[in-house]
């Protein structure tokens, strides 16, 4: 982003008309001397000191290099005065910002789609909630929160959905706040009551948690096409259990678990987007190498084995060198198939232990032999239903001879 003085603003850009405004400024849409739209968003500010932060908010937000961040090309500043209401004129200032433009945003595709009755196909919604769990993830990294997750504010480009207006996002300290912001009919279940109470002054939240919260709000509407208005009212809450009991007829099992963890009522069972993209990551996607995913698993194991048991991870060595580890199908249940274009062959593990194990998948391709080692790197595939945590079981010696045939 490079800042553009009023002069040459007016010299490469020539405004065509407002299309939108809200209580901290409006939006334009404005094209260049080549004809390519761009919007310019107008940013109020009573004082430089307010305009000056803003402005570091903006440069914040730019350190994220995602592209599902809204593209911003130039930023401007200017002053103006403004009647006050002792009769006096005082003195505003205006940052504004010149930013990448889409033809709508989610609020106004998603009603469009209500009169159509015109759902959007699962591939769009798992990818509406990847992109943008991704990229807030990557601004919690950074410590800042948007707080104003809604549909209006969720752009859709040829490119795919681009988040925007962060006039209210910030940068905390800490997770833990007594601020209010955002949409009501968005924000998460403890803001809404605090507001209807009227008990702000007792607020205390994650803020990240809260946006969890929100996202998983757009993405429920999205799914389903239902007002959202009355859903993050703790009396409504069996409202939202109903709509996902209705979606699981139509999308996969990760997607509804995903869902109703970021709907949860209770913050503390609410994770946040960091711990979040972790689980879609594991949950849902197939890893290229799984070799690399194998090897990792395997790490972690003999990892936790060296901190803990040090002797047993010997004994079970001496073991398998000898031939004497524990027969490998008593523990999996392995399936083959001809069709490598089936990657979803379960494995379940299901030994007893102090914590369950996650459920694993492994896909052995098979080829004949002369072409099995050309094919494998490309064919083979590992998807993961739940986070892996290999505990190892206290009372027994197991060995896990991972092998492909």
């Amino acid at each position: 982003m490079t800042s553009i003085d009023k002069e040459k603003f007016f010299e490469e850009y020539r405004i065509l008309n407002k299309v939108g405004e809200g209580g901290y400024g409006s939006v334009f849409r404005i094209i260049n001397k080549e004809g390519k739209p761009f919007a310019l968003k107008t940013i109020m500010c009573s004082s430089l000191n307010i305009l000056s932060a803003s402005l570091d908010e903006i440069m914040s937000i730019l350190k994220v290099n995602n592209p599902a961040a809204i593209m911003v090309k130039h930023h401007l500043m200017d002053r103006k005065e403004i009647p006050q209401f002792n009769g006096q004129l005082g003195e505003a200032y205006i940052l504004g910002i010149v930013m990448e433009y889409a033809e709508s945003s989610l609020f106004e595709d998603m009603n469009k789609r209500r009169i159509l009755k015109r759902f959007y196909r699962n591939e769009t919604v798992y990818k509406l909630l990847k992109t943008l769990v991704n990229l807030l993830a990557d601004f919690q990294v950074i410590s800042i929160a948007h707080r104003d997750l809604k549909p209006e504010n969720i752009l859709l480009t040829k490119t795919g959905f681009k988040l925007t207006d962060f006039g209210l996002a910030k940068t905390f300290e800490t997770p833990r706040s007594n601020s209010y912001a955002g949409s009501p009919y968005y924000v998460a279940p403890q803001l809404r009551e605090a507001m209807e109470k009227d008990r702000l002054d007792l607020l205390d939240h994650n803020v990240f948690k809260s946006d969890v919260f929100s996202l998983g709000l757009n993405v429920l509407e999205a799914a389903s096409l239902c007002e959202v208005k009355s859903l993050n009212s703790v009396k409504c809450s069996y409202k939202v259990k109903e709509i996902l009991m209705r979606l699981k007829e139509e999308y996969e099992d990760w997607f509804i678990e995903v869902l109703a963890m970021m709907l949860e009522f209770k913050e503390d069972n609410r994770p946040d987007f960091v711990n979040l993209r972790k689980i879609i990551e594991i949950k849902d996607k197939k890893l290229d190498n799984p070799f690399q995913f194998m090897n990792n698993y395997i790490q972690d194991v003999y990892s936790y084995i060296k901190e803990s048991e040090e002797k047993k991870a010997s004994d079970l060595q001496k073991d398998s060198q000898k031939g004497k580890v524990y027969d490998f199908y008593e523990n999996f249940l392995v399936k083959k198939t001809n069709n490598h274009d089936n990657f979803n062959l379960p494995i379940n593990i299901t030994q007893t232990a102090e914590k369950k194990f996650k459920m694993l998948y492994q896909i052995a391709d098979q080829k004949t032999e002369k072409k099995k080692e050309e094919d494998l790197s490309r064919t083979r595939r590992i998807s993961v239903s739940q986070s892996v945590n290999p505990v190892l079981l206290q009372e027994h010696k197991v060995f896990f001879s991972f092998c492909y045939v």
